[in-house]
């Protein structure tokens, strides 16, 4: 049997039923090998994640190129051991250029929530570079609606007024 040649990373959330204020838990982070043009079947439950088996497709599948469009409620922010690890990643870098290009390449690879951008922007000393930063996360920021929390890293109004500016835009 074929095997994808691609390392899947598969990240499991269980999300609590309480529609009003979501909570996030990682379920399981790891990898995944799938069969090629199969399925795979798995139990999740609160403490471990088994794969009970796989079947090859006798449809043909939807596939998602792109994280982007997978639908909102199938994203989850990085849990707190791993946004802990990033944060001391960037704290490395003396060159706050060099910081921001890491932040970036964190940004694009997960989501967070608006507390976990607000400790991005810690990371950066120059006004510039928080909203720059707080613009580049918006997209990949799940409760769009605390993003106001972010606002707490500004010095100036101005950058707060820019940063709303930006996101009535894409709104």
């Amino acid at each position: 049997m074929d095997y994808v040649r691609e390392t899947i990373i598969l990240k499991l959330c269980d999300l609590p039923d309480t529609p009003r204020h979501p909570v996030y838990r990682t379920v399981y982070a790891g990898y995944v090998f799938i069969p090629e043009a199969s399925e795979v079947i798995a139990e999740v439950n609160r403490n471990r994640f088994r794969i009970t088996g796989s079947r090859p497709f006798d449809y043909a599948p939807q596939v998602y190129e792109d994280p982007h469009y997978y639908p909102q409620h199938l994203r989850c922010e990085v849990d707190d051991y791993e946004f802990n690890q990033m944060i001391q990643s960037l704290g490395n870098y003396n060159f706050e250029s060099t910081r921001m290009t890491v932040a970036k390449q964190l940004i694009n690879n997960n989501y967070f929530n608006s507390r976990q951008v607000g400790r991005l922007m810690q990371q950066m000393t120059f006004e510039s570079s928080k909203l720059e930063l707080a613009k580049y996360a918006y997209s990949k920021t799940l409760d769009k609606n605390n993003y106001f929390l972010v606002n707490d890293q500004f010095s100036f109004e101005s950058s707060i007024a820019e940063l709303a500016d930006y996101i009535a835009l894409r709104n």
